[in-house]
């Protein structure tokens, strides 16, 4: 298993806590129940399509640039917390969601740098 399919599983799994946390009698703290989601949000969806691109393309080291990353943060930033909330009055724009979202990048362009530095550690001298 890669580390970016060993990061996607304990993602889902702290996801699935989390969730399962609000359907009980466990109370978390304020901070944790409203954006815990968002901030597990971007390394989720990023190393789900890292996952999928590997095994489409068969390239099992390719990456995401920091520009890809940028992007999803913007596009999700965009599309969730601006142009959602105006069509639907359940959903709420909330700035903070937006600094989540790209702590989330952050921390995944982060694992990524560490992920590549192992992989290239691991490789045989000589071999490209």
């Amino acid at each position: 298993m890669t580390y970016n399919a060993k990061l996607f599983a304990a993602i889902t799994s702290l996801y699935a806590l989390h969730i399962a946390a609000r359907y009980s009698s466990f109370s978390e703290p304020k901070f944790i129940s409203s954006y815990f989601a968002d901030l597990l949000c971007m390394p989720f969806t990023l190393s789900l399509f890292v996952m999928i691109v590997r095994a489409v393309k068969r390239q099992p080291t390719f990456q995401l640039s920091t520009a890809m990353i940028a992007f999803a943060v913007i596009y999700i930033s965009f599309t969730f917390e601006y142009l959602l909330p105006k069509y639907y009055t359940w959903l709420t724009a909330d700035p903070l969601d937006t600094a989540m979202y790209a702590l989330g990048g952050t921390l995944y362009f982060l694992f990524q740098k560490w992920e590549m530095k192992k992989f290239s550690a691991a490789e045989p001298m000589g071999v490209q």
